[in-house]
C-alpha cells in the first residue's frame, strides 16, 4: 500500500509548534495512508483544533470537506473527506481513553506530554519541534493497547515487537516502574474510586467471566444442580406422599 500524503502534516503540525501536545503511535509521520489517523493527547483538546482547523482552510478550495465531532467531553475528531472518502483523521485526546482491561491514572496524560521527546522537522524554509511520545511512554501505551484488545484483535501483537525492539536492558527498569506506578487491574482501583458495592458493576464481572466461557461450561453446571434439586425435590414428594397415605390408613373412617 502506497501513502497518501495529500495532507502536508508539517503544515499543521508547524502551527501548532507553540502548543502542549504530543503525538502517539506514528512512526511514519509525516508519511500516512487513506484513511488513516493521528493520535494527538493535548490539554486543551479546543484550542489545538482551532489551530488545525485554521490550516484546514487552506485544503477546502482543493475539494476537501472538514468535520469535527466531539465523543464525549475529551476527545475530538477532525476529520478530512475528499470525493466523499475518509482522508485522514485527528484524534484529539484531552484525556485518557477509557480502557476495560488496565486501569491507567487519569494524570499519567500529563505525564506523557510533559516528557514528550522531540524531532527536529522543517516547513516552508522554517525549522520546528515535533513533539512524540518518549520511549519509555510511547512503549507503555502500546503494551496498555495490546492487553486491551488483543482478544478481539490479534494483530496487536506488533505492540509487542515494537517493545522488544525498543526496550534494553538499561531501560527495561524505567519501563517496569512506570508501569507499576500509573496502572493497575479494574479491581485494585484507589482510593479515588468507589469502594461501594454496586449491582451493575457486579453482573457485568459475572457477564465478562460468562463470556469467556463456551456454551457447554456454562451449562453443565447449571444442569447438574438442576439434577440435583429434582431428586432433592423427588425424596421430599415421595416421603410426604408416604407420609399422607399412612396418615388416611390411620384416620378413622367416615361412614
Amino acid at each position: 500500500m502506497k501513502y497518501s500524503n495529500i495532507l502536508d502534516l508539517d503544515k499543521f503540525f508547524f502551527n501548532v509548534k507553540d502548543q502542549a501536545y504530543v503525538i502517539v503511535k506514528n512512526e511514519d509521520f509525516p508519511n500516512y495512508y487513506k484513511g488513516s489517523d493521528i493520535d494527538v493527547f493535548c490539554y486543551d483538546s479546543s484550542a489545538f483544533a482551532k489551530r488545525i482547523l485554521s490550516v484546514a482552510n487552506s485544503y477546502l478550495h482543493k475539494g476537501f470537506e472538514v468535520n469535527v465531532s466531539n465523543k464525549g467531553k475529551s476527545q475530538t475528531y477532525i476529520d478530512f473527506f475528499l470525493n466523499g472518502e475518509l482522508e485522514f483523521r485527528f484524534d484529539l485526546y484531552q484525556s485518557l481513553p477509557n480502557y476495560k482491561k488496565v486501569y491507567i491514572k487519569p494524570h499519567y496524560i500529563f505525564s506523557v506530554i510533559e516528557n514528550a521527546a522531540t524531532v527536529e522537522r522543517e516547513f516552508d524554509g522554517s525549522k520546528y519541534s515535533l513533539r512524540i511520545t518518549s520511549i519509555i511512554d510511547e512503549s507503555l501505551l502500546r503494551y496498555i493497547e495490546y492487553i486491551e484488545w488483543y482478544e478481539l484483535r490479534p494483530d496487536k501483537i506488533k505492540h509487542l515487537d515494537y517493545i522488544t525492539e525498543r526496550i534494553d536492558d538499561n531501560t527495561k527498569a524505567q519501563f517496569l516502574n512506570r508501569l507499576h506506578f500509573y496502572t493497575a487491574l479494574p479491581e485494585c482501583l484507589d482510593s479515588t474510586h468507589e469502594d461501594k458495592f454496586s449491582w451493575k458493576k457486579a453482573v457485568s464481572r459475572i457477564y465478562l467471566k460468562l463470556k469467556e466461557k463456551s456454551i457447554l461450561e456454562i451449562c453443565i453446571p447449571i444442569l447438574s444442580r438442576l439434577k440435583r434439586l429434582c431428586r432433592r425435590t423427588y425424596r421430599f414428594i415421595k416421603k410426604a406422599g408416604a407420609s399422607f397415605i399412612g396418615f388416611l390408613a390411620n384416620s378413622p373412617k367416615i361412614r
